[in-house]
């Protein structure tokens, strides 16, 4: 038993005497070896990252103002050319000469006065509506129409026509067209049932 304990003590002993001089082996090798360098530490550079440009602020965009328009003077009125005088409105007589009574509305009988009278109204009213074409006085025509006419009692015009024309076809249709315009004639309630007379209506350009 006494050897037993003898033995296992000097077992431990001889491990710790190993184990002693490994110790001061790998500390001698520590102590004498060439220091390695260590290895270079990385270091890290933070950067700061820049800010993206903030993004531009869109502007309402601005009306253009209108331009005040100057305003246009008012075009001068044009001229009214001025027509020619209308020639004097004269009434015509027919010709006594060598005329029948039915023709002579101003040369009658004594009896046949209020025969006169109404013929006279006849006539009186043909010069007022007496028509001059513009057309026969730019062409300087002249001339004498003589157009025979029936006016009933009531003062309608029964009939009109030309018995002795001029040389224009402008004044020949002016005479008519003046005797038409001046029905109907009112003559009363006196008047004979229908006058027959003859009015020559005559052109003539002043100046």
């Amino acid at each position: 038993m006494t050897i037993r304990k003898t033995d296992f003590i000097s077992a431990a002993v001889f491990v710790s005497a190993v184990l002693l001089h490994l110790l001061i082996i790998t500390v001698a090798f520590m102590h004498f070896s060439p220091r390695q360098p260590l290895p270079a530490q990385t270091r890290f550079v933070m950067h700061s990252i820049p800010k993206p440009p903030a993004p531009p602020v869109a502007r309402p965009l601005q009306k253009p103002k209108p331009k005040p328009i100057a305003s246009k003077p008012a075009p001068a009125p044009l001229p009214v050319p001025e027509e020619p005088p209308l020639p004097a409105q004269d009434e015509t007589l027919p010709e006594t000469e060598d005329a029948p009574p039915s023709d002579e509305p101003f040369v009658e009988n004594a009896g046949d006065s209020l025969l006169v009278d109404f013929k006279a109204l006849i006539v009186q009213k043909i010069a007022e509506n007496k028509i001059y074409p513009k057309a026969a006085r730019k062409h300087n025509q002249e001339g004498n129409v003589t157009v025979s006419i029936v006016v009933l009692k009531s003062g309608k015009l029964a009939q009109a026509e030309i018995v002795n024309p001029c040389g224009y076809k402008f004044l020949n249709e002016a005479a008519l067209a003046s005797v038409r315009s001046a029905a109907p004639f009112y003559l009363g309630e006196s008047a004979p049932d229908q006058i027959e007379l003859t009015v020559t209506l005559e052109y003539r350009l002043e100046g």
